[in-house]
């Protein structure tokens, strides 16, 4: 939904709502999928430069416009402005937890945690969201009898890409606590779509090519 939303105009057949306009994209885009899968490591290997290549874009242009964005952004339904240029008063007025009641964290209770704390933001259930998000660092591991020096690929890609996905969450991090509001961190999850550039195009290009290096990977585990 989100995809189509931000890439495809209302007005066409895919755009529109009803279920059919979603099978037809969600089959278009398995297709390319299944036959990277068919073909094989080394096919998945190229196309996985270019997710890669997409992702970094997408971190690049969504952490720059947290810290060098110079406008100020309100969102319809906001008493202070949602978005401000990066200052260290704003930095330290989000630097402590102040935990809430969310229906996202409510629907954490699959994990049998959300009802004792009765949908309130606990360190235990937002650890619960993250930790899948992280996962994909180790995706090198499921391709190691396909690497040239596996003994020396495998630590030192791990190592890099645990560094580096350290790096962009931090900045990520600081960047969105130095800019936006409390009310907007706390209740809108859209937020960092809605007021980075790009109309929130690059925040989706990140989240999709992320998904995408972790369905290409799936297959070959």
């Amino acid at each position: 939904d989100i995809l189509r939303s931000t890439f495809i105009p209302a007005d066409w057949w895919l755009g529109g709502d009803g279920n059919w306009p979603r099978v037809a994209l969600s089959t278009m885009l398995s297709f390319p999928l299944f036959v990277v899968a068919y073909k094989g490591a080394g096919s998945f290997s190229k196309v996985n430069a270019v997710v890669c290549a997409g992702l970094m874009l997408a971190c690049v242009v969504t952490a720059g416009s947290l810290f060098f964005l110079q406008e100020t952004i309100w969102l319809p339904g906001d008493t202070e402005p949602t978005f401000t240029p990066f200052n260290l008063q704003t930095l330290r007025g989000n630097l402590w937890p102040q935990p809430v009641e969310s229906s996202e964290c409510a629907s954490a209770g699959a994990f049998g945690m959300a009802q004792a704390a009765q949908g309130v933001c606990t360190p235990q259930i937002v650890f619960s969201v993250i930790f899948p998000a992280v996962v994909g660092m180790m995706e090198g591991l499921n391709l190691s009898g396909d690497l040239k020096v596996p003994e020396r690929s495998i630590p030192l890609g791990t190592i890099w890409a645990v560094f580096g996905a350290f790096i962009i969450y931090v900045l990520l991090m600081i960047g969105q606590a130095g800019t936006m509001s409390r009310g907007a961190l706390q209740r809108n999850m859209n937020v960092m779509q809605q007021t980075t550039v790009g109309d929130g195009a690059f925040v989706v290009l990140g989240v999709a090519t992320a998904c995408l290096s972790t369905v290409l990977g799936s297959p070959f585990g």
